[in-house]
């Protein structure tokens, strides 16, 4: 059983960047800016809500939200135009 809760929490945190990272990148496009640290840190904190269940550390890596616990990698990648929003 804990396997599925672990896999579950993975899921819950990849979707959760995915949804960010549309937001981001949507602000980021209406807005005419680039992205810096301070501007991601604020759409974080106006996000208003925990990106990983387990709260991770979120961080902007190669033009994507990334978890120090669910970190993605490229499969991950492959599999974002499929994940439906929560």
């Amino acid at each position: 059983m804990k396997g599925v809760v672990e896999e579950t929490e993975k899921q819950v945190c990849h979707v959760n960047m995915l949804q960010f990272d549309r937001m981001y990148h949507t602000y980021i496009h209406m807005e005419d800016v680039e992205h810096s640290e301070l501007l991601f840190i604020q759409q974080l904190q106006l996000y208003g809500e925990e990106l990983c269940p387990l709260n991770g550390i979120i961080s902007y890596e190669e033009r994507r939200t990334q978890c120090d616990i669910h970190p993605r990698d490229e499969e991950d990648s492959e599999e974002d135009n499929n994940v439906p929003y929560i």
